[in-house]
């Protein structure tokens, strides 16, 4: 299911503004690193770097070797959504992973992103 985040006060006659969660899981060989809602994902694909945001389009891309960017605008501790215990720059904020390629699709509302390996570099 897609879900809307209300955050705050927008534009115009006091129209809420809204972010389009998206559900995101993303693993390696060896574990799972992510697996929750997330306000967008970008990704190294093998045509060019491109962000993933609710509402998108389904599509398949393979990635190449680069930097996954994760933006978090809400703190899940412990709960869905949570990643691996350890990692650097859980909870809100961006999140950066290198990958060395991989797959990643869209589908039934879901982003699936499947690497050959990714390590946590922090956030921002």
């Amino acid at each position: 299911t897609r879900s809307l985040s209300p955050q705050g006060r927008g534009w115009g006659e006091g129209f809420p503004t809204f972010v389009l969660m998206l559900n995101v899981t993303i693993r390696s060989a060896r574990r799972l690193i992510l697996d929750g809602w997330v306000s967008s994902v970008r990704l190294p694909g093998a045509a060019g770097e491109f962000e993933v945001l609710g509402f998108h389009v389904p599509f398949v891309a393979t990635l190449k070797t680069g930097r996954v960017w994760v933006d978090r605008p809400v703190p899940v501790p412990g709960g869905p959504g949570s990643i691996e215990p350890g990692t650097p720059g859980t909870g809100t904020g961006r999140q950066m992973l290198l990958v060395r390629g991989g797959l990643a699709w869209l589908a039934s509302e879901r982003l699936m992103v499947v690497v050959e390996d990714m390590t946590p570099r922090g956030a921002r």
